[in-house]
């Protein structure tokens, strides 16, 4: 069985393609919508939770040493 490599790209490309679009199409609703307000709120946190945690996830991909605070090349 393969293992799956992340990737970056393909993670950023999540990011981009769907989950800032859903932010900001819930925004929208949310603005026409107010009496759904809180439970539109509560999706918006958790698409902004998926969309930082995939960035962290990233950053570690890209070399984060979040106890060091910096990045190194992983090779």
């Amino acid at each position: 069985m393969e293992q799956y490599k992340f990737s970056n790209d393909e993670i950023q490309a999540v990011r981009e393609q769907f989950i800032a679009p859903a932010i900001r199409t819930l925004e929208n609703i949310a603005a026409s919508q107010p009496e759904h307000g809180q439970y539109l709120t509560f999706a918006k946190n958790h698409l902004r939770l998926a969309f930082m945690e995939l960035g962290f996830g990233s950053a570690l991909n890209a070399g984060l040493d979040p106890l060091a605070n910096k990045v190194k090349e992983n090779k």
